[in-house]
């Protein structure tokens, strides 16, 4: 069974979904969409914060992290 998670951060949240794949099917296991609140401080500041929360919420595994850009935006 192999676990994977996707973070997509957008201009107004970050969320996780965490999936698991046996065989040909897959399941998701838990979705979490938590806000990027508006606010003085810098957008990267107040995403990390959403980030953070939304792993915390979850409990995903940050052991191992790799990024993937939309090849449009590469």
């Amino acid at each position: 069974m192999a676990r994977s998670v996707g973070i997509e951060l957008t201009p107004a949240h970050a969320r996780i979904l965490s999936l698991e794949q046996a065989g040909k099917t897959t399941s998701i296991l838990q979705f979490y969409e938590a806000p990027i609140l508006p606010g003085e401080t810098p957008w990267e500041e107040r995403a990390t914060t959403a980030i953070k929360e939304a792993c915390t919420v979850t409990k995903v595994s940050k052991t191992r992290i790799v990024a993937a850009l939309d090849s449009g935006d590469a």
